[in-house]
């Protein structure tokens, strides 16, 4: 028992003992607030927990003590776990501040540490009621002139009024009678605020746990189509109705995404559930894999309460450059044709074609190729990644690829089949050149599209085995590889991968306008600038050659056996007239001419005269065009291709009137075909070419 010096009467608590109380009722508040804000709200209560309870309150000395002790106060720091639904296991520290009544101001300090258990009944909703024992050591010290000090045990008998305000906070009242053995009894009088953490299985809802991991290069594309899935299950007898989930990583998300509709459960019902995100751009900024964190939010309603649960899960984001390959049409996000690189790279040597039309072969041919043998010039080499080959890569739909952005590969000079296939297909989709990725095993190469008037020009070819022919139109294989060998060769040998493949029944073909559909292109522009263009009458030269070799190619042995009937028959004009329209089709202008020329010497024949117009029109020479055109007309005064082939010369040369004129005889001779060329909007004394069909007025029309 401590001693005592003084036993005259002194009442009210000390300044001292003022400031102590105030400061351990602020913290208390504090304390209360942050734990309800923090607090994991999920309040059906059906496994174990923990509770933190503070209880400050007032101190009533009783027996012996009344005389030289006053009212003070107590502070109590308990941890709960529940056991069973009405029993928990309590071990609590207690601070108790007694003033002495002495006029020196004495305190007594009383420090005491108990375990035992608690009872709880639920009286009301979210009220319960219920008695609790405690028992353990007190240590007690006196401040004054001559300290002193002590230790005993104590018990403590009392019971606690409680009422839960937010799922996992709760305040209430308690009373208790104290015995510190060898000193002193109380009333402690109290009130209490807890804090409750479920640390199990969740009450209401049981939530799986989810990896969520993205690829920056699909940012968008999770806005409708899941990171990852987890399960939510009612773990209750009750329904769990209006459900709520979303998702929220704030470090690459501007708000949290809603991954569902509102849904109800029932009674041990489960619901897979996808995790969606409307990300920002920032994520391209992501070089190298890391980490964030992230929160699942589930909101529902509980018994006419609504709750909220809310599990931090790790946001794996991986690096900018990042695919796997579970779908092949990812890669068409790497496809960016509106890359100021890559329009910069395709159109300069694209502009070199004008001029340079061969029917034959089309535009979309013509541009391929041009394009393959820019990027020869350029120094652009095959590099396997010795980190991320493709060809190990692809066979494993979940290891992590690198993929090229175009403009790096332009940067790099170099990549793996994957970078080159993808800088290939954007460079021919700036251009509005349809592309497509070919897959084979443990390698992708790239294709491209015949236009309409492309692919009817397919029936001349003698390699046939060389396209890929589909429902969807004619296709173009390259081995995008093969860079430095040219066009002609990428072609062969793209052909041959892919003839291959089907034979083995493992060819996959992935339209890049189909796969943007599901994964639109992402455009990234953290390259650095591009090195120099390579010269241009370089890059022609080369093009000049492989042009002038897939033309002997195709036409060798055809004007061979041309020449040879037209020598057994030299007055067969017809034969003559087709070896000039092959002449033409091939770019052969000047051959052709020569042909026709000699024809037209012998007679006054119409399909040499229409065509010798058609080949000026194609050379731009609308007047020597016009002169052929007026003379086949003579001739046949009914035949409605020569008026329309003439009226597109006039229409060339502003001559409306003589257009206006022209269409009326259209109209007398095929009312169909001149309500189609309506759209030049012909008027009388006028004539405007802007709403003519593309189709029409650039169809070439050829009289074999």
């Amino acid at each position: 028992m401590f001693r005592q010096n003084a036993t005259c009467g002194y009442h009210g608590f000390p300044g001292a003992a003022v400031i102590r109380l105030r400061l351990i009722w602020f913290l208390c508040l504090i304390s209360t607030q942050v734990f309800g804000q923090t607090a994991d709200t999920t309040t059906y209560i059906s496994e174990p927990y923990w509770s933190l309870t503070v209880v400050p309150g007032a101190a009533l000395p009783l027996m012996n003590a009344v005389d030289i002790m006053s009212p003070g106060m107590s502070v109590d720091v308990a941890g709960e776990y529940r056991l069973l639904p009405f029993l928990y296991a309590r071990l609590g520290l207690n601070y108790t501040l007694l003033p002495v009544r002495s006029p020196t101001g004495e305190l007594a300090n009383l420090l005491s540490i108990g375990v035992g258990p608690r009872l709880s009944f639920e009286v009301f909703p979210d009220f319960t009621v219920g008695p609790y024992v405690r028992g353990g050591y007190w240590f007690g010290f006196l401040t004054g002139d001559e300290p002193a000090w002590s230790a005993n045990p104590v018990l403590d008998v009392g019971a606690q009024l409680s009422y839960r305000i937010y799922p996992s906070v709760s305040v209430g009242i308690d009373a208790s009678y104290r015995t510190f053995f060898g000193f002193t009894g109380d009333i402690a009088l109290s009130i209490r605020a807890s804090y409750h953490r479920f640390f199990s299985s969740p009450g209401i809802l049981e939530v799986s746990e989810p990896e969520l991991r993205v690829l920056p290069i699909l940012y968008s594309h999770y806005d409708t189509n899941p990171i990852s899935t987890f399960t939510i299950r009612n773990t209750t007898d009750q329904p769990v109705t209006d459900v709520r989930v979303s998702f929220f990583a704030p470090e690459y998300m501007i708000d949290p995404k809603k991954c569902s509709p509102p849904f109800t459960l029932a009674p041990n019902e489960e619901r897979t559930i996808e995790v969606l995100a409307l990300l920002t751009d920032r994520v391209l900024s992501v070089s190298e894999g890391t980490k964030v964190s992230s929160t699942i939010s589930v909101d529902s309603t509980f018994m006419g309460r609504e709750y909220r649960r809310e599990i931090s899960e790790p946001l794996e984001i991986a690096s900018r450059n990042a695919m796997v390959w579970d779908d092949d049409r990812k890669a068409a996000c790497f496809v960016t044709a509106k890359d100021p690189a890559v329009l910069r790279f395709s159109r300069t040597f694209a502009a070199l074609l004008r001029g340079r039309s061969v029917l034959a072969f089309g535009d979309a041919l013509l541009n391929a190729m041009i394009l393959h043998e820019a990027l020869h010039a350029y120094g652009m080499a095959y590099a396997t990644d010795p980190s991320t080959p493709y060809s190990e890569y692809s066979r494993d739909r979940t290891t992590m690829d690198f993929l090229q952005f175009p403009n790096q590969t332009l940067e790099y000079k170099g990549g793996d089949c994957d970078d080159l296939s993808i800088l290939y297909c954007a460079l021919l989709e700036s251009l509005g050149i349809e592309t497509a990725f070919i897959t084979v095993p443990g390698h992708i190469l790239a294709a491209f599209r015949l236009t309409g008037a492309d692919a009817a020009a397919l029936s001349g070819f003698q390699r046939r085995s060389s396209f890929i022919v589909r429902d969807d139109g004619i296709w173009v294989p390259v081995e995008t590889t093969s860079v430095d060998g040219g066009f002609l060769r990428a072609w062969r040998l793209g052909a041959q991968a892919w003839n291959a493949a089907v034979t083995d029944d493992t060819a996959g073909f992935v339209p890049v306008h189909a796969a943007w559909e599901h994964y639109e292109p992402v455009g990234f522009a953290g390259a650095g600038t591009a090195a120099a263009l390579p010269d241009e009458s370089v890059v022609l030269a080369r093009f000049t050659e492989e042009l002038a070799e897939l033309t002997k190619q195709e036409t060798e042995g055809r004007i061979e056996e041309f020449q040879s009937r037209i020598a057994a028959d030299p007055e067969d004009l017809m034969m003559q007239n087709r070896l000039a329209v092959l002449y033409a089709r091939y770019g052969m202008f000047n051959e052709a001419l020569a042909v026709l020329g000699r024809i037209v010497e012998q007679a006054e024949f119409i399909p040499a005269l229409t065509n010798m117009g058609t080949v000026y029109v194609l050379m731009a020479e609308y007047l020597k065009a016009e002169e052929c055109y007026q003379r086949a007309l003579s001739g046949e005064p009914d035949n409605t291709n020569v008026v329309l082939a003439l009226m597109k010369v006039e229409q060339e040369l502003e001559n409306n009137e003589l257009v206006v004129a022209l269409y009326n005889r259209l109209k007398e001779l095929d009312p169909e075909l001149a309500e189609q060329v309506e759209s030049w909007r012909v008027t009388e004394g006028a004539a405007e070419r802007s709403g003519l069909p593309d189709d029409l007025y650039r169809s070439v029309q050829w009289d074999e």
